[in-house]
């Protein structure tokens, strides 16, 4: 997994950085702009509920192993970005809820945001996102794809800490985890709808027959 080449990021940044200032979001907002009702985020949760538990169990497992009390700070979003699960291997200061959108125009240039333009894995630091209450982060985002299709967002965190390249490997390391559990999980309930798509066929014939 290669990172987006520096001259791309620079562009897309400067761009991302642009659109911000012609929609007037404000560098001071402390926040999101932007975040789905308590009923929207249930059925959304509900839709991911496979790769929500995944998520949890894989970075659990992971970190758990290999985190060497390094502060981690996991999130997942939905295809469009809003938050439907995270994961802190520390306590830390972020107080993020569930349900808020990780779009440019609901909180900024992100490290998510920018992972869903260019739909490949994006490295921020603080100083890169457009609101100065991100100054603190370092990120790591990436899509997740599962046969061609974005299902998710995964991004790793820190506040007040730098990414080093074993923080690289880790996320590189769950990301592959969660792309192969559900490509699996993908082929399953497919395989099963096969059998229920027959299993429906016969009834239909032996009803026909009487």
């Amino acid at each position: 997994m290669k990172n987006v080449k520096q001259s791309r990021k620079a562009e897309k940044l400067k761009d991302s950085w642009y659109r911000c200032c012609e929609k007037g979001i404000d560098k001071k907002l402390e926040g999101f702009l932007k975040c789905v009702t308590r009923d929207e985020l249930k059925e959304r949760k509900r839709e991911s509920s496979d790769l929500i538990k995944v998520f949890i169990e894989e970075v659990k497992e992971i970190t758990e192993k290999y985190a060497d009390n390094r502060p981690y700070i996991f999130f997942l979003t939905d295809s469009e970005g809003v938050l439907i699960a995270k994961y802190c291997c520390k306590e830390n200061e972020e107080n993020i809820k569930e349900g808020v959108c990780f779009t440019e125009d609901s909180c900024g240039t992100n490290a998510i945001s920018l992972a869903m333009e260019v739909k490949n894995i994006i490295y921020l630091k603080g100083v890169e996102h457009y609101c100065d209450c991100f100054y603190n982060w370092e990120c790591l985002a990436t899509p997740i794809v599962v046969h061609n299709k974005t299902i998710g967002y995964l991004d790793m965190s820190f506040l007040g800490k730098k990414i080093i390249e074993r923080d690289r490997m880790l996320f590189e390391l769950i990301l592959n985890k969660l792309i192969a559990r559900m490509t699996l999980n993908v082929l399953f309930y497919s395989e099963k709808k096969i059998v229920l798509n027959e299993i429906t066929k016969d009834v239909l014939r032996l009803s026909a027959c009487g």
